[in-house]
Order: C-alpha cells, then structure tokens, then sequence
C-alpha cells in the first residue's frame, strides 16, 4: 500500500500542477499559425545553415 502511494499519488500531483500554466495560455489559431510559422523558418534556416553543400549546385 506504501508503494502505490509514493508511486501514483506524487505523479499525479506533478501532473495536475503542471497542466495549471496552461489554463492562462489563450493562443487563437492565427497566433498559434504565427508561432508555428515561425519555428519552422527557424529550423529551416538552422539546417541550411548546417548542411555542408548549403550553396552547391543552386544557382
């Protein structure tokens, strides 16, 4: 019984706590699109910036 507490019950307090900060996030779609938008120029132009034949063969 000892065990179940200490492994199910800290766990789901964690994970109640932790969705808490997402109740106050009010993202709409067009904010959430800008946001994604965003991430994905940033990864694009990350993996550019690392592949090593960033500029063979474009013209």
């Amino acid at each position: 019984m000892l065990l179940f507490f200490l492994v199910s019950i800290p766990l789901s307090i964690g994970s109640i706590l932790s969705a808490i900060p997402t109740r106050h996030c009010c993202l709409d779609d067009h904010e959430h699109t800008q946001f994604l938008d965003e991430l994905n120029m940033r990864r694009q132009a990350e993996e550019d910036m690392q592949s090593p034949n960033n500029n063979v063969g474009k013209e």
